[in-house]
């Protein structure tokens, strides 16, 4: 299993863990793999994360786009794997709806805000 890189990672632990995901996912030989990761020069973290799949294509060949998917399946697990990561799933599915909830019940409450006869300037 290839665990994704850290934010501080050099462009030499970007090779290792693209030798990695080579070898573990997509079955080459460490040779072969080795040889591949090597087209990654010089970016760091950041630079894989912003890496298109074009970008991968580019640098990788045919094996681009397969390995750009790899790589996109490791940073969200390693995304989700962080407090951040699961709070902004709570937060993305959670408060919405928390939001349909509490306007249903409030909707169907004979005293809710949706039944009253409020002036204008209170709405």
């Amino acid at each position: 299993m290839a665990i994704y890189p850290s934010k501080h990672a050099g462009p030499s632990q970007i090779r290792s863990y693209l030798t990695t995901v080579l070898t573990t996912k997509h079955d080459l030989s460490l040779p072969d793999a080795t040889s591949m990761a090597n087209n990654w020069r010089f970016g760091r973290e950041h630079d894989l994360r912003e890496a298109s799949q074009h970008d991968f294509r580019h640098l990788f060949g045919a094996i681009g786009p397969s390995l750009y998917h790899s790589v996109s399946e490791d940073m969200a697990a390693a995304w989700h794997s962080i407090p951040a990561g699961s709070l902004s799933a709570f937060l993305i599915l959670g408060i919405p709806a928390l939001l349909v909830i509490l306007l249903f019940y409030q909707g169907i409450r004979s005293d809710g805000f949706l039944s009253r006869n409020l002036p204008l300037e209170y709405l």
